[in-house]
């Protein structure tokens, strides 16, 4: 599994909650 798609879910995850 590669890190960056950790890190990008994540990413996308907190926005999605923020909104």
């Amino acid at each position: 599994m590669s890190a960056g798609i950790v890190i990008l879910c994540q990413e996308v995850f907190m926005g999605l909650k923020m909104q």
